[in-house]
């Protein structure tokens, strides 16, 4: 039997569409090859028609897209010749050992040596005089060690390009992008897309820490294809279709040589290959044609599901841009990159090679393509998906969009157009009225008119003081697919109950609270396979205690004993996830009698009732819809979990004594002691520790007055790591008169991608660095930063004001600034460090009344440690340095300091060797 593949294949070429910059806005290209499509396309457009303008051609001017010079031997352009030959020959491009060359690149002022081999997969990428090439370099140009430069055609023109900036925009992680003019050994070959591979430069320009990026070996569906022709022919025999499969790929990571050398790095590899593997199990479980197989993978699963996975808001995010793109083919597998995050412990997916193109049914979307579909298998990830698609869709998105690239594009209309002289390109319609069309075509799809359904009922619960209550029970499904929440109920008071607090679960299943989703600010999320989910909640409009709140939802229903003519107006508040206000509608109450062990890595939070069960310790006010530790000290035998997107309040006086190992982990945390009750988070054994407080991706602010950590570790658990005995991940914070004392971990205290407010806050003793901001934006206000093996304030990628701060007895640096880092200094006292202030990498620091009494090397350091960010500076006025000779000072060549007016020398320094020496760090 033969059959067809549904993979992409050279076909996806046709299909390409450029968005140019034409008039003042911007235009779209197609390949000469698809004139028919393109008409047939415009002529279903009418209401386009009315709008278009006559389009001006832009003149390019010499030198505004850079010049990217490639120099190769005649021999080795020889080797790439036959390789290209070959491929020719064969219809695909074949990787071989012997095809890769060394290459010479000068890019502006920058210059390195490498490799290069071709590039890509089909002969589109070398069928033209603009062949496809990958480099890998010695030295980074523009910050890249490996790129690779192709035919615009290759990446649709520019429609790739936009894909890329739209996803920078929104901080999903994509290789960076440019447009060059290329010339190979002198000769001039036209306009070029360069694309960055993927590497660890990649992440750190994006705000990532260094780890695995994976992805799943297509050399075994390539062999098949190639062996049996499939390429050319469109068929394979349906016994050779699993060695073409995503079920059964091997999964890799980039660069795994360097990962497997590293312990740490090599913990996340393994675990991130683990969790793509499981990816692969949930989309086995899609396939009924393997039962045995399919067994297999729900046991190795072990409950698992995409949630687990994956950090739902960015997956959330790459589907949707994806989908306003039309970018389907970069939800083929062989297109999937993701990246490990380690304090999340979950994967990211980067955007690539997406094949985006607006010559489709606007109104499709692309996440409900064949391709996404084990993505679909969870509420949370279609959730986040509509929400994003629902912003990524207002028009004041896309004409943002459109004003602030309509520059750049302009540059590349001209290069391209100079490049293929194509009459076509002038009568093609402005992008972003295409964007315009596609957007509000999507709008009326994500946001249905009838997106739920609702039926709702009152019935009596008896206490065991014999006196009943009133309770109203509400059954909800989605009417569509598209993702919708239910807010929660409102009485005619203005009360309102969330609907998490109201949640029984799946309507007729017991116990099933957990199979719900729980979405933001204690929304629930209705299934979109229309299941049926169950709400009740007292209707006396008296929040009653969690004890009678349990007791209504586990209550069978009794005969109405009362008068219930009276009415009772509720009405419920819900909305689809593209929508930003809550719908309302009033609920019809009609009287009713009825018929009669801890995961590897980071744990699972448990619904409201398990944490209560639970933590003996826990209580929660239904009317403040507040969970809060009591008062005392509570000694833990394992971690403190609480549920997910729940802040958990400590009372002040309250003592957590945790075992080694044992965790506090929360989504926002307000823990406010006072000076004569202080909260106290602490180990049973000082000598082992506890692994710390994570506070992770709440976005609520968290606050912390008069708590003491003592003696804290960071996690290690497989995959999910911290590098902070305290840690907020992507979630804001306050802390007032805290004490962080003894941590033996690589941070006393982290924050990442965070906002911050610091003041009045002892950081004492640890072997490494006792604050470590890394994407911060905040202050750090009268805090003593005490005993520390290495940095007290280490930041990177961070906007900081640090004022009226003590520094004592500090191992390496007081401030160590870097990465692209600006901080502001006011009246700080440094009494003791290895290094006073250090500013490296693109960072910039200014200081103001500066007091310095001893340091073992430096007063002010400005240095370049990772070349692909360049160089600092160190600005000071009013530096008093009290140690009798004068101040010693260290400005790398092209690095600045200044102070009080005065340049200091810059000298040409060995910053390798001074680390090696640990003069510039330990």
């Amino acid at each position: 039997m033969l059959i067809k593949s549904d993979v992409h294949g050279p076909s996806r070429t046709a299909a390409l569409v450029l968005a140019l910059g034409l008039g003042l806005l911007l235009g779209v290209l197609v390949a000469p090859n698809i004139t028919g499509q393109l008409d047939t396309w415009l002529s279903e457009q009418p209401e386009l028609a009315a709008e278009l303008e006559p389009p001006q051609r832009v003149a390019l001017t010499a030198g505004e897209l850079e010049t990217l010079q490639i120099a190769f031997t005649d021999q080795d352009w020889e080797i790439l010749t036959r390789a290209r030959n070959q491929a020719l020959a064969q219809g695909m491009i074949v990787q071989r050992k012997e095809d890769i060359v060394s290459v010479s690149l000068t890019l502006g002022n920058q210059s390195a040596t490498g490799k290069a081999r071709l590039k890509g997969d089909w002969t589109d990428h070398i069928d033209t005089d603009q062949w496809s090439l990958r480099f890998e370099l010695d030295q980074p140009i523009r910050g890249m060690r490996r790129f690779s430069v192709q035919s615009p055609k290759t990446r649709g023109f520019v429609m790739e390009w936009l894909v890329t900036q739209t996803a920078l925009r929104e901080n999903v992680l994509t290789p960076r992008s440019d447009y060059v003019q290329v010339q190979i050994n002198g000769t001039s070959k036209g306009t070029y897309y360069m694309e960055e591979h993927f590497s660890k430069e990649l992440l750190e320009s994006q705000g990532r820490r260094e780890g695995p990026i994976i992805r799943f070996d297509e050399s075994a569906m390539w062999d098949t294809w190639l062996q049996h022709g499939f390429h050319k022919t469109g068929q394979l025999s349906s016994e050779l279709w699993p060695a073409t499969s995503f079920q059964y790929a091997d999964v890799n990571g980039f660069g795994e040589a360097a990962l497997l050398k590293n312990s740490s790095l090599n913990a996340r590899l393994q675990r991130a290959l683990n969790q793509a593997r499981d990816l692969q199990r949930i989309a086995l479980n899609e396939f009924a044609q393997a039962p045995r197989s399919q067994l297999q993978a729900l046991t190795m699963l072990e409950g698992k599901t995409v949630d687990d996975l994956f950090v739902i808001d960015k997956l959330g995010k790459w589907l949707a841009i994806y989908s306003l793109f039309g970018g389907e083919h970069g939800l083929a597998w062989h297109q999937y990159r993701f990246y490990h995050d380690p304090v999340l412990d979950r994967l990211e997916p980067i955007v690539f090679d997406t094949g985006a193109t607006f010559l489709s049914n606007p109104a499709e979307l692309v996440v409900s393509r064949p391709d996404a579909r084990w993505f679909r298998t969870s509420d949370a990830v279609m959730a986040a998906t509509f929400e994003q698609l629902g912003r990524l869709t207002a028009p004041e998105w896309s004409q943002e969009l459109s004003r602030d690239l309509g520059p750049k594009l302009k540059l590349i209309d001209a290069a391209i157009k100079v490049d293929l002289k194509l009459a076509i390109l002038d009568q093609l319609p402005p992008v972003d009225l295409v964007l315009k069309q596609r957007a509000a075509a999507m709008r009326k799809v994500i946001r249905p008119a009838s997106a739920a359904s609702f039926a709702s009922s009152v019935f009596d619960v008896g206490r065991p003081d014999g006196r009943d209550i009133l309770t109203i029970e509400v059954n909800a499904r989605a009417m569509t697919e598209i993702s919708t929440q239910i807010t929660g109920f409102r009485f005619s008071n203005g009360r309102v109950v969330s609907a998490a607090a109201a949640l029984v679960g799946v309507a007729g299943k017991e116990d099933s609270e957990n199979a719900v989703t729980l979405w933001r600010d204690g929304a629930v999320l209705l299934p979109r396979d229309g299941t049926q989910i169950q709400f009740r909640f007292p209707a006396d409009q008296r929040l009653k205690g969690l004890s009678e709140v349990q007791m209504i939802k586990r209550a069978i229903r009794q005969p109405l004993q009362r008068d219930t003519k009276k009415p009772i107006k509720v009405e419920v508040l819900y909305r689809p996830l593209a929508e930003e206000q809550d719908r309302r509608e009033p609920l019809i109450l009609r009287p009713s009698i009825p018929n009669n062990d801890q995961p590897e890595g980071r744990p699972k939070a448990p619904t409201l009732a398990e944490a209560l069960s639970r933590y003996p310790f826990l209580s929660y006010d239904f009317q403040s819809s507040k969970l809060q530790v009591k008062s005392g000290r509570h000694e833990l035998q394992g971690d403190l979990v609480a549920p997910e997107n729940m802040t958990l309040h400590l009372a002040p006086g309250t003592e957590l004594v945790l075992p080694p190992g044992a965790v506090i982990l929360c989504s926002s945390l307000i823990a406010e002691g006072t000076a004569e009750q202080p909260i106290r988070l602490l180990p049973k054994d000082p000598a082992l520790g506890f692994a710390g407080l994570q506070v992770i991706g709440g976005r609520s602010k968290s606050i912390m007055r008069f708590v003491e950590v003592e003696h804290a570790t960071a996690v290690e658990r497989g995959g999910w790591q911290s590098s902070g005995g305290v840690t907020f991940y992507q979630t804001p914070v306050d802390c007032y008169d805290c004490t962080f004392r003894g941590a033996s971990c690589e941070d006393a205290f982290n924050l990442f991608a965070a906002r911050c407010h610091i003041e009045r806050c002892i950081f004492d003793g640890g072997p490494h660095d006792l604050f470590d901001g890394d994407f911060v934006d905040g202050s750090i206000i009268n805090c003593q930063f005490l005993n520390s093996g290495e940095d007290a304030i280490d930041v990177s990628g961070s906007s900081l004001v640090v004022s009226n701060c003590r520094f004592d007895q500090i191992g390496d640096k007081a401030f160590s600034i870097g990465e692209k880092s600006a901080v502001t200094a006011q009246s700080n006292h440094v009494r003791s460090a290895a290094i006073a202030v250090a500013s490296k990498d693109r960072s910039s620091i200014k200081l103001e009344n500066t007091t310095v009494d001893r340091v073992e090397h430096f007063v002010f350091a400005a240095y370049i440690k990772k070349p692909e960010f360049g160089a600092c500076s160190i600005t000071s006025t009013g530096l008093r340095y009290k140690a009798g000779s004068p101040a010693r000072h260290l400005a790398q060549t092209g690095c600045s300091i200044t102070v009080d007016g005065s340049e200091i020398p810059q000298q040409d320094i060995d910053v390798d060797e001074l680390y090696r020496q640990q003069i510039l760090g330990k």
